[in-house]
Protein backbone atom coordinates (compact mmCIF):
# COMPACT_ATOMS: atom_id res chain seq x y z
CA UNK A 1 0.00 0.00 0.00
CA UNK A 2 3.00 2.64 0.67
CA UNK A 3 3.98 1.52 -2.92
CA UNK A 4 1.45 2.50 -5.15
CA UNK A 5 0.86 5.87 -2.32
CA UNK A 6 4.36 7.24 -3.23
CA UNK A 7 3.58 5.95 -6.92
CA UNK A 8 0.76 7.80 -7.15
CA UNK A 9 2.22 11.34 -5.89
CA UNK A 10 4.92 10.34 -7.92
CA UNK A 11 2.53 10.90 -10.95
CA UNK A 12 1.21 14.47 -10.06
CA UNK A 13 2.85 17.30 -11.26
CA UNK A 14 3.99 20.04 -9.37
CA UNK A 15 0.61 21.58 -10.33
CA UNK A 16 -1.73 19.29 -9.33
CA UNK A 17 0.08 18.91 -5.82
CA UNK A 18 -0.19 22.88 -5.21
CA UNK A 19 -3.71 22.23 -6.42
CA UNK A 20 -4.54 19.72 -3.70
CA UNK A 21 -2.54 21.76 -0.85
CA UNK A 22 -5.21 24.65 -2.04
CA UNK A 23 -8.40 22.78 -1.99
CA UNK A 24 -7.56 21.95 1.60
CA UNK A 25 -7.35 25.47 2.91
CA UNK A 26 -9.94 27.16 4.49
CA UNK A 27 -12.06 29.95 3.56
CA UNK A 28 -11.08 32.88 5.70
CA UNK A 29 -13.83 32.80 7.98
CA UNK A 30 -14.01 35.46 10.43
CA UNK A 31 -16.72 34.90 13.77
CA UNK A 32 -18.20 37.85 15.81
CA UNK A 33 -20.16 37.86 18.97
CA UNK A 34 -19.92 38.47 22.50
CA UNK A 35 -19.40 36.43 25.78
CA UNK A 36 -20.97 36.58 28.78
CA UNK A 37 -18.86 38.15 31.47
CA UNK A 38 -15.37 35.37 31.11
CA UNK A 39 -12.11 36.06 32.22
CA UNK A 40 -9.70 34.08 29.82
CA UNK A 41 -6.13 32.58 30.50
CA UNK A 42 -3.16 32.28 27.92
CA UNK A 43 -0.50 30.39 27.71
CA UNK A 44 1.84 33.02 29.09
CA UNK A 45 -0.79 32.66 32.57
CA UNK A 46 -0.94 28.75 32.51
CA UNK A 47 1.63 28.16 35.04
CA UNK A 48 1.57 31.70 37.07
CA UNK A 49 -2.10 31.75 37.81
CA UNK A 50 -2.74 30.01 41.04
CA UNK A 51 -6.21 28.60 42.77
CA UNK A 52 -6.64 31.83 44.53
CA UNK A 53 -6.11 34.39 42.02
CA UNK A 54 -8.85 32.28 39.78
CA UNK A 55 -11.08 32.26 42.53
CA UNK A 56 -10.52 36.54 42.88
CA UNK A 57 -11.48 36.55 39.10
CA UNK A 58 -14.53 34.61 39.65
CA UNK A 59 -15.72 36.52 42.31
CA UNK A 60 -15.82 39.61 39.91
CA UNK A 61 -20.04 39.43 39.55
CA UNK A 62 -20.11 35.74 39.19
CA UNK A 63 -17.61 35.62 36.90
CA UNK A 64 -16.10 32.40 35.17
CA UNK A 65 -12.48 31.39 34.33
CA UNK A 66 -11.41 29.75 31.24
CA UNK A 67 -7.93 28.41 30.38
CA UNK A 68 -6.93 28.91 26.91
CA UNK A 69 -4.61 27.62 23.98
CA UNK A 70 -3.81 30.54 22.69
CA UNK A 71 -1.07 33.40 23.14
CA UNK A 72 -1.04 36.52 25.96
CA UNK A 73 -2.63 36.55 29.59
CA UNK A 74 -5.22 36.98 31.52
CA UNK A 75 -8.28 39.04 29.38
CA UNK A 76 -11.98 39.80 30.20
CA UNK A 77 -14.50 39.01 27.44
CA UNK A 78 -18.17 40.16 27.85
CA UNK A 79 -20.91 42.38 27.12
CA UNK A 80 -20.10 45.58 25.15
CA UNK A 81 -16.81 44.31 23.50
CA UNK A 82 -16.46 42.90 20.21
CA UNK A 83 -15.03 39.66 20.20
CA UNK A 84 -13.88 39.01 16.76
CA UNK A 85 -11.63 35.32 15.81
CA UNK A 86 -10.46 35.26 11.97
CA UNK A 87 -9.68 31.31 10.85
CA UNK A 88 -7.54 31.60 7.88
CA UNK A 89 -4.38 29.36 6.31
CA UNK A 90 -1.25 31.87 6.03
CA UNK A 91 0.11 29.21 4.12
CA UNK A 92 -2.59 30.98 1.34
CA UNK A 93 -0.69 34.35 1.35
CA UNK A 94 2.62 34.42 -0.09
CA UNK A 95 5.28 36.28 2.87
CA UNK A 96 2.69 36.86 5.17
CA UNK A 97 4.72 35.86 8.67
CA UNK A 98 2.79 35.46 12.19
CA UNK A 99 3.75 38.53 13.19
CA UNK A 100 2.92 40.78 9.84
CA UNK A 101 -0.84 38.89 10.28
CA UNK A 102 -1.09 40.33 13.51
CA UNK A 103 0.19 43.73 12.94
CA UNK A 104 -1.22 44.45 9.59
CA UNK A 105 -3.97 42.10 9.48
CA UNK A 106 -6.36 41.99 13.08
CA UNK A 107 -4.69 44.98 13.97
CA UNK A 108 -4.47 47.40 11.45
CA UNK A 109 -8.07 46.26 10.96
CA UNK A 110 -9.47 47.18 14.33
CA UNK A 111 -7.14 50.66 14.21
CA UNK A 112 -9.00 51.38 10.78
CA UNK A 113 -12.85 50.81 11.98
CA UNK A 114 -11.90 53.45 15.14
CA UNK A 115 -10.70 55.82 12.24
CA UNK A 116 -12.67 55.72 10.02
CA UNK A 117 -15.93 54.85 11.89
CA UNK A 118 -15.86 56.87 14.64
CA UNK A 119 -12.46 59.48 14.43
CA UNK A 120 -10.68 57.24 16.93
CA UNK A 121 -7.10 57.12 16.30
CA UNK A 122 -5.07 54.65 17.66
CA UNK A 123 -1.92 53.30 17.41
CA UNK A 124 0.73 50.09 18.26
CA UNK A 125 2.99 49.70 20.30
CA UNK A 126 5.47 47.40 21.81
CA UNK A 127 2.86 46.03 24.10
CA UNK A 128 0.40 43.69 21.96
CA UNK A 129 -3.01 45.19 21.42
CA UNK A 130 -4.26 48.71 20.31
CA UNK A 131 -3.80 51.70 21.85
CA UNK A 132 -5.52 55.17 22.20
CA UNK A 133 -2.21 56.37 23.80
CA UNK A 134 0.68 54.83 26.05
CA UNK A 135 -1.71 54.34 29.40
CA UNK A 136 -5.32 53.47 27.52
CA UNK A 137 -6.12 50.16 26.09
CA UNK A 138 -9.05 49.41 23.29
CA UNK A 139 -8.28 46.55 21.95
CA UNK A 140 -6.11 43.21 22.68
CA UNK A 141 -5.34 40.21 21.20
CA UNK A 142 -4.17 36.86 20.89
CA UNK A 143 -3.59 34.29 18.87
CA UNK A 144 -3.11 30.47 17.96
CA UNK A 145 -1.46 29.31 15.05
CA UNK A 146 -1.52 25.48 14.06
CA UNK A 147 0.05 24.02 11.04
CA UNK A 148 -0.18 28.06 10.00
CA UNK A 149 -4.17 27.46 10.40
CA UNK A 150 -4.72 30.85 12.41
CA UNK A 151 -7.44 30.69 15.62
CA UNK A 152 -8.68 33.08 18.05
CA UNK A 153 -8.17 36.78 17.51
CA UNK A 154 -8.59 40.21 18.87
CA UNK A 155 -10.98 42.32 21.19
CA UNK A 156 -12.75 45.61 20.30
CA UNK A 157 -13.82 47.40 23.57
CA UNK A 158 -17.30 49.29 22.36
CA UNK A 159 -19.13 49.78 25.56
CA UNK A 160 -18.29 47.60 28.47
CA UNK A 161 -18.19 48.02 32.53
CA UNK A 162 -14.84 49.06 32.72
CA UNK A 163 -14.05 47.66 36.28
CA UNK A 164 -13.79 44.57 35.10
CA UNK A 165 -10.41 45.18 33.22
CA UNK A 166 -9.62 48.20 35.42
CA UNK A 167 -9.56 46.46 38.82
CA UNK A 168 -6.58 43.96 38.59
CA UNK A 169 -3.13 43.76 36.15
CA UNK A 170 -4.48 43.33 32.93
CA UNK A 171 -2.48 41.30 30.46
CA UNK A 172 0.72 41.77 32.64
CA UNK A 173 0.75 45.28 32.36
CA UNK A 174 1.56 47.68 35.76
CA UNK A 175 -0.26 51.06 35.39
CA UNK A 176 -2.40 50.32 32.35
CA UNK A 177 -5.55 50.93 31.82
CA UNK A 178 -8.51 49.86 29.63
CA UNK A 179 -10.65 52.36 27.94
CA UNK A 180 -13.63 51.99 25.25
CA UNK A 181 -15.41 53.95 22.32
CA UNK A 182 -17.98 55.43 24.55
CA UNK A 183 -15.23 56.91 27.04
CA UNK A 184 -13.46 58.23 24.08
CA UNK A 185 -16.68 59.70 22.13
CA UNK A 186 -19.60 59.04 24.35
CA UNK A 187 -21.48 57.36 21.88
CA UNK A 188 -22.12 53.47 22.01
CA UNK A 189 -22.43 52.03 18.07
CA UNK A 190 -24.11 48.74 18.19
CA UNK A 191 -22.02 45.73 18.66
CA UNK A 192 -23.25 44.53 15.00
CA UNK A 193 -22.66 47.85 13.52
CA UNK A 194 -18.56 47.46 14.55
CA UNK A 195 -18.38 43.86 13.61
CA UNK A 196 -19.83 44.54 10.15
CA UNK A 197 -16.99 47.18 9.54
CA UNK A 198 -14.30 44.85 11.11
CA UNK A 199 -15.66 42.43 8.36
CA UNK A 200 -15.27 44.57 5.81
CA UNK A 201 -11.35 46.00 7.01
CA UNK A 202 -10.34 42.40 7.06
CA UNK A 203 -11.90 41.49 3.67
CA UNK A 204 -9.49 44.60 2.41
CA UNK A 205 -6.48 43.44 4.08
CA UNK A 206 -6.88 40.29 2.30
CA UNK A 207 -7.57 41.35 -0.80
CA UNK A 208 -10.40 38.49 -0.77
CA UNK A 209 -13.85 39.26 -2.11
CA UNK A 210 -15.52 37.47 1.02
CA UNK A 211 -14.91 36.77 3.80
CA UNK A 212 -17.27 34.82 5.61
CA UNK A 213 -18.73 36.60 8.99
CA UNK A 214 -21.05 34.37 11.64
CA UNK A 215 -22.54 36.75 14.48
CA UNK A 216 -24.08 34.00 17.17
CA UNK A 217 -26.01 35.86 19.76
CA UNK A 218 -24.11 35.26 23.16
CA UNK A 219 -21.03 33.07 24.26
Amino acid sequence: MKTRRMERRNELTDQALISQVHSLQPTPTLLTFQFENVYAGGLRSKNELNARDRDNLEKMDNCRYYQLERGGQVTWHGQGQLVSYLIMDLKAYENLSTKCYVSNVLLKSAQNVLKKGYGIDSIQTENPGVWINDDAKIGSVGIRVRHGITDFGISLNVNPDLKYMNTFEMCGLKEKKATSIYEQIGATPKIQEVADLYAKEIGEALEVDKVVSTTPNHF
